[in-house]
Parts: structure tokens; C-alpha cells; sequence
């Protein structure tokens, strides 16, 4: 008995099949009979490809036609089919066996597929009580009540963190911010040192810093002449 998965639902066809040199042989042959043969042959082909075997042309005859025995003998004679009335083993081998070699290694793809899938979901822990659950490292609680070595335990580092030789400024209350002395606010960070020994000392704002203060001593200066006059007259 054939196992229905061992057919095909849609067969193969190929795009040049009216175009076979056998039919036009055929046409030659017995052209009165070549529309008969034409459906004959493609109706045997179909039902060949739903049961998986090749089915003779009589029992694969559609009911659309008459049978008609010279249509079979001339497909025969051109070699369209063989003495049993069968589709040759030839182009049966060629065209249905790609196929079912196609479809066999896919549904073989699929089964190891679902077979990884079905180890891995086997392995997971299912349901909700203790006993089938997977178990979960447990937490050291707290004590409630300070023990000696919760006493001895030293506090956590300050905001600034530590270093191993106690020498952190922001720790030690050393640093240039805690000691109001910022270098970017008085112009000595690295930075700013590097940028005016590039510059050199022709900056725009000591320049106009001096005008300023030139300016501001002149003022001073005539202040102070006029009230010296103020005096003397």
C-alpha cells in the first residue's frame, strides 16, 4: 500500500513540455490522435505524481475523453510511454526522484530541528512547586543584632574613595577646590599653562588689563594734582 505523504499535491512541470520533440513526432505520426495522447499523457503524469508510483495510463485515463487505444499506441511508439503503458523510467527518475530526494532531506532539516528543540525545552524546569522547580541559591541574611564582627567591620569609604597609602586629597581635605585655591578660577591648571607659554605674554586681555589700569592711575593722578591746586590757591 502507498502512504499518502509519499505523493505530491502539485507535480513538476517543465515550461518547454508543449514543445517536446516527441510531440511533435506524435503530430507527424497521428496527428488525429495527438490532442487525445496530449491529455491522456498529462493526466497519467498527474496521477503518477499523487500516488508517488507510476500508474499505467489506462487506470490514470481521465473521464474527460473517450479511451482510445490508438492514442496509446502512438505514445508509445514515439516513447512517450513504455510496452506497460507506464511514463518511462527515464524521465520518471529524472523529474519525481529530484523531487522526493528535495523533499526527504527538508522534512530530514525539520525532524533534527525539532528534536534540538525538544531536548532543550526538556531540559528547562516546569510547574510551579519546589519539587519540580529549579533550585535557587540562597542569600546569606543579616543579623539582627550587631555582632563582634559586624562591630569590628570598618564603615564604607567616604564620597571620593581611598587609596591604599591614605594619600587621597579629596579624603584628606587637601584638595586645590577644598582649599579655595581652584587652579582653572586662578588660571593655573595645566591647561591654561600650556596655553599661554604658547601664546607668550601678548595676550589681548593683559593688554587691555594694563590700558585699564594705565587709565585708572592717570585718573589718580589728575585727582590728586587738582585738589593739591585746590590747596596751593
Amino acid at each position: 500500500m502507498v502512504r499518502p505523504d509519499d505523493g505530491f499535491a502539485v507535480m513538476d512541470v517543465s515550461t518547454g513540455y508543449v514543445d517536446d520533440p516527441k510531440w511533435r513526432k506524435l503530430a507527424r505520426y497521428a496527428p488525429d490522435q495527438l490532442g487525445s495522447a496530449f491529455i491522456a499523457y498529462t493526466a497519467t503524469m498527474a496521477e503518477s505524481w499523487r500516488t508517488g508510483r507510476r500508474v499505467t495510463i489506462e487506470d490514470a485515463w481521465p473521464a474527460l475523453i473517450p479511451v482510445s487505444k490508438p492514442a496509446i499506441d502512438a505514445l508509445r511508439h514515439v516513447g512517450l510511454l513504455d510496452s506497460h503503458g507506464l511514463v518511462q523510467s527515464r524521465a520518471w527518475r529524472g523529474w519525481f526522484g529530484a523531487a522526493k530526494t528535495r523533499r526527504d532531506a527538508f522534512r530530514d532539516r525539520w525532524a533534527r530541528a525539532n528534536e534540538k528543540r525538544r531536548a532543550a525545552t526538556e531540559q528547562l524546569p516546569r510547574g510551579d512547586s519546589a519539587a519540580t522547580a529549579s533550585p535557587v541559591p540562597s542569600v546569606p541574611s543579616v543579623p539582627s543584632d550587631p555582632s563582634v564582627d559586624s562591630i569590628d567591620t570598618p564603615p564604607p569609604p567616604t564620597s571620593g574613595g581611598r587609596r591604599k597609602t591614605k594619600t587621597n586629597p579629596r579624603a584628606n581635605g587637601e584638595a586645590p577646590r577644598q582649599r579655595a585655591a581652584n587652579p582653572r578660577a586662578n588660571g593655573t591648571s595645566t591647561r591654561q599653562v600650556r596655553a599661554d607659554q604658547k601664546r607668550g605674554h601678548t595676550k589681548l586681555a593683559e593688554v587691555l588689563q594694563k590700558a585699564v589700569s594705565l587709565e585708572a592711575d592717570k585718573e589718580t593722578a589728575d585727582t590728586d594734582r587738582d585738589r593739591w591746586l585746590g590747596v596751593e590757591l
